[in-house]
């Protein structure tokens, strides 16, 4: 948890002479509102009963509807290479499949992104169908993975207690003086006149 959030945000309100709020409170609103959508992002990944996430789903229908106009040839399905062309017949790619679990091999896209391009998603609905699709993206794009990233986190708050002490210390330290830093001199502004 870090207040580089709440304190940048409170440095631009004070420069913009808007600040309405003490800094305790807006730190305490920051952390009230990353701790809600923790958990609302939790409760969302473990809720999900389909092997990918709602906003991969839609990754997934987008890329089926813009393979459409590429024409795969399976020309060896043995050895996993296919053929895909485009509708006008200009542009072909080798498509080369590496298994489930990673987009298969045709541009840089797919190496890039973990998720099959144009040619590759083309390829993939000839030869398994459309519904296998998700079978051939990165592992990271399912949701095993979405809800392994909230297993076991806990975002809880402190007590007021142990907020009120924190602020108070913050307080006395720079009221002490010891741990303020020493200005950085400005250098004086020269105007030039121009006769």
């Amino acid at each position: 948890m870090s207040s580089q959030g709440p304190e940048s945000e409170n440095a631009a309100d004070l420069i913009n002479g808007i600040r309405s709020s003490e800094p305790t409170k807006t730190f305490l609103h920051k952390m009230d509102n990353i701790h809600k959508r923790l958990y609302e992002a939790k409760a969302a990944a473990n809720d999900c009963k389909d092997p990918v996430p709602p906003r991969v789903q839609e990754r997934l229908a987008d890329l089926i509807i813009k393979a459409r106009p590429y024409v795969p040839t399976v020309n060896q399905v043995s050895v996993g290479v296919c053929t895909v062309a485009s509708f006008s017949g200009r542009e072909r790619r080798r498509v080369v499949f590496k298994g489930e679990g990673a987009p298969p091999e045709c541009c840089a896209f797919s190496g890039k992104y973990g998720q099959p391009c144009y040619h590759g998603a083309a390829a993939i609905i000839q030869v398994y169908g459309e519904g296998n699709l998700w079978k051939y993206i990165h592992p990271r794009y399912l949701t095993s993975t979405w809800q392994s990233q909230y297993h076991n986190v806990d975002f809880e708050l402190p007590s007021q207690t142990a907020i009120d002490e924190a602020f108070a210390e913050a307080r006395r330290l720079v009221d002490n003086g010891d741990n303020l830093q020493v200005p950085k001199a400005i250098a004086p502004c020269v105007s030039l006149v121009v006769s």
